[in-house]
């Protein structure tokens, strides 16, 4: 493989590219965390508004998305109903056997 000037001035541009948008990236992560975070959000959601839309024969997507979060939402707070008493219990037991 040859490197030829038209080659060479690619790869340089392609590797300037790269850094700029890495320092770009670095200076609004701040700005783009919670976009990213949405993005994620809505990403893993998608499968379970298309669910509910073509098996529950919702119509409009609107419901579809509020039906979604009531549902993530309460399996959440299910979870935390469940654990926290059990970490609790557990982190005061742990303590007990620190503090002897």
């Amino acid at each position: 493989m040859k490197y030829t000037f038209d080659r060479v001035v690619r790869i340089i541009i392609f590797i300037a590219t790269l850094i700029g948008l890495g320092l770009i990236t670095k200076r609004l992560s701040g700005v783009l965390l919670p976009f990213l975070i949405g993005w994620l959000l809505a990403y893993l959601i998608h499968p379970l508004v298309k669910f509910i839309q073509n098996k529950m024969r919702v119509k409009y997507k609107l419901p579809s998305i509020v039906i979604a979060l009531v549902i993530i939402f309460g399996i959440i707070t299910g979870l935390l109903y469940l654990l926290v008493p059990m970490l609790t219990e557990e982190i005061g037991k742990a303590y007990t056997l620190i503090s002897e």
